[in-house]
């Protein structure tokens, strides 16, 4: 089943879980990347989001993201997730600050994405977590060669979820544009078939998943639904970073929805 809504004049689909599940056993590579409110509000120069990108990242590697968006793979397996807002059952307003702006991301939107352009609902990974369907994906790769690039409170998503062939390439937020290049120069080198699964900034994300879409792997931005399976501690240099990245607001709100490690697996 696939829902449909709108944002402004754009749609966005929202399948179920199932959609990608069958082609993993298909054997058909295809790419999830998204693109939230922040990146769309950083665009609009809305703060504090403005800052926290200035902070991590070059003004030529947002530049590259912003040009990728006029070049984006017309491909069925290429997929482009949006989003105003952060989950839905997450409070838009935390210490002051709106999290999300369907004002700031529709205007966006509209210099930077063609109106027939197909698109995603950005936060789709965590609604399967909502649905409790998240999990059926990652046993459904277990036996894969899974990648994840992403942040070292991540360390134990293999084992949580069973992996028999992982490899965690460890990011950090506040070096990730010095080593980007070191990093798709190691993925491009991923055997076929491979899973890259990805929560290092969702526009690093995008910015590997385009310059490695092509190769016949599978790449899923997953964002923070992967902190589901983190029992550790966030560094103190992402903690000055992003302003409620502690918090985990939406794995919060989302405990008495889907269930957490303990009955996760």
């Amino acid at each position: 089943m696939m829902f449909r809504f709108n944002l402004s004049n754009y749609e966005l689909l929202l399948p179920e879980v199932d959609f990608f599940i069958e082609k993993i056993q298909l054997n058909t590579s295809f790419s999830f990347a998204k693109l939230n409110h922040a990146f769309w509000q950083m665009l609009n120069k809305d703060q504090p989001w403005l800052g926290i990108f200035e902070k991590i990242h070059k003004a030529e590697t947002i530049e590259e993201c912003v040009s990728m968006l006029k070049n984006l793979p017309n491909d069925e397996n290429f997929m482009l997730g949006i989003s105003s807002h952060g989950p839905p059952i997450v409070p838009n307003v935390k210490e002051g600050v709106k999290i999300g702006s369907e004002k700031s991301v529709i205007s966006q939107l509209e210099k930077h994405i063609d109106i027939n352009e197909k698109l995603y609902y950005g936060q789709m990974w965590k609604s399967f977590c909502i649905q409790k369907s998240f999990m059926n994906f990652m046993k459904c790769i277990g036996g894969k060669r899974v990648v994840l690039v992403g942040m070292k409170h991540l360390s134990d998503v293999g084992s949580f979820c069973g992996f028999r062939n992982f490899k965690h390439i460890v990011v950090e937020l506040n070096t990730i544009e010095k080593y980007k290049n070191d990093i798709l120069f190691d993925l491009k080198k991923e055997e076929e078939k491979s899973i890259i699964i990805f929560q290092c900034g969702e526009m690093m994300s995008f910015w590997f998943i385009y310059k490695l879409f092509g190769k016949d792997i599978t790449m899923i931005d997953m964002g923070r639904s992967l902190d589901i399976f983190s029992n550790s501690e966030i560094d103190e240099n992402t903690k000055n970073i992003i302003f409620d990245i502690e918090d985990q607001l939406w794995m919060k709100s989302v405990s008495s929805h889907a269930p957490l490690r303990k009955t996760f697996i």
